[in-house]
């Protein structure tokens, strides 16, 4: 790694000194905008004007999922409740089901098919490569019985995003549900429900929709709505028929986060405003300006062989010095010397990679105040990183 003599990166924010940049694939930064909208007086969630804001909820949700034929759902939870209610809504005990994995989360829909009695397969794919659409249709061809396969779009363990339109022109000759983790993709990186033949879509609204945790999204096709009058998991505080029934009035089952979904109507609203194909471009740009940053100025390599859009994970320096050096303790000087926040690794890469979203309301100056505070610590314990064209 070349030494660069005056190259120390000035790091400038005009955030309040309490303010964290968060440079993490969820919770995202929240607009301004959107946080006044959610501090309004709370609505009462019987009432026609609750109603009206759902029902521009569910219409702008169908547009972000690219969708005439899917109904939308709205849930009171992290993206994971919502990948829970596609597992079941839609089998039964015993049924078997492909889960696709390439890292973390795709072994979390491992973990929750298997808890509710699914006789769950799993492809497994080295960590920073993505799915093989070869084995997937190799594997439905030795096993007819198979019901569902279960796909995340953007891996957001490993950065890495899969072909879930291949995967989806290889099931839409079959009988079997076609499930997609958009969790970290929705609004980030493009993603056309009908086009690609996806039955069940899982999001939630802490990514790419710049809104707080605390609601999941599911989008559901007809073969799924179809299959969910005879599938016999059991269920009740993710029922969609629960769900259906409601939307009628139109109000939730239960109790929701009415104030959240005040902000989410506004954020939908934005997207819709601005276009789908606006955001897509707009994280590209960004995904292409941090993959650039981590190598030329960091002098860091990428994990994934196929990278998101919304993420980018990567090792830390090669210098010998530098791999003595845990991301662990880097990131812990982030948050406390810069109020900067970026992702460690998860469970094996935990304290191997660094991971940095550029999602939601992320802007390049975000990126820049990253990759510069980065530059900075591993200069604090020794090791000179290429930031000489870097500047903030």
């Amino acid at each position: 790694m070349k030494t660069v003599k005056n190259s120390k990166l000035k790091i400038q924010d005009s955030r309040s000194p309490s303010a964290y940049t968060l440079l993490t694939p969820g919770p995202t930064p929240v607009p301004q905008e959107f946080l006044n909208k959610m501090a309004e007086p709370v609505l009462h969630h019987r009432t026609p004007e609750f109603g009206r804001i759902l029902n521009s909820v569910f219409e702008n949700l169908r547009y972000v999922f690219q969708t005439e034929t899917a109904e939308a759902f709205v849930l009171s939870g992290s993206g994971t409740a919502a990948l829970e209610t596609a597992i079941v809504n839609f089998f039964s005990a015993g049924e078997r089901v492909l889960i696709c994995s390439i890292g973390a989360f795709g072994e979390r829909w491992s973990a929750m098919a298997k808890a509710h009695g699914l006789n769950a397969d799993v492809l497994k794919f080295e960590q920073g490569q993505a799915v093989d659409p070869q084995k997937v249709k190799e594997y439905l061809g030795s096993h007819p019985d198979v019901r569902g396969v279960f796909v995340t779009h953007t891996e957001t363990s490993t950065g890495t995003t899969n072909p879930i339109p291949t995967i989806g022109e290889i099931l839409k000759t079959k009988d079997v549900l076609y499930l997609v983790d958009a969790v970290s993709s929705l609004a980030g990186e493009e993603f056309r429900q009908d086009a690609w033949g996806i039955d069940v879509a899982a999001s939630a609204s802490q990514k790419g929709l710049m809104c707080p945790p605390g609601l999941a999204f599911i989008s559901v096709g007809p073969r799924a709505l179809e299959r969910m009058k005879t599938a016999k998991l059991p269920r009740f505080y993710f029922d969609l028929s629960f769900y259906r029934e409601s939307k009628k009035v139109p109000e939730t089952p239960f109790t929701p986060p009415v104030s959240l979904l005040a902000g989410l109507a506004l954020a939908l609203e934005s997207v819709k405003r601005e276009t789908l194909e606006t955001y897509w471009a707009r994280y590209k740009k960004l995904a292409q300006h941090t993959r650039s940053a981590v190598k030329e100025t960091l002098g860091c390599s990428l994990l994934s062989a196929r990278p998101a859009n919304v993420l980018t994970a990567f090792y830390g320096p090669s210098e010998s010095e530098a791999k003595k050096i845990p991301t662990t303790t880097v990131l812990k000087k982030l948050r406390d010397d810069y109020k900067i926040t970026i992702a460690d690794g998860q469970g094996h890469l935990k304290g191997k990679i660094l991971r940095i979203a550029h999602m939601g309301a992320i802007t390049k100056e975000d990126i820049d105040r990253g990759i510069a505070a980065l530059v900075e610590a591993y200069a604090s314990y020794g090791v000179s990183c290429r930031s000489l064209s870097f500047k903030i």
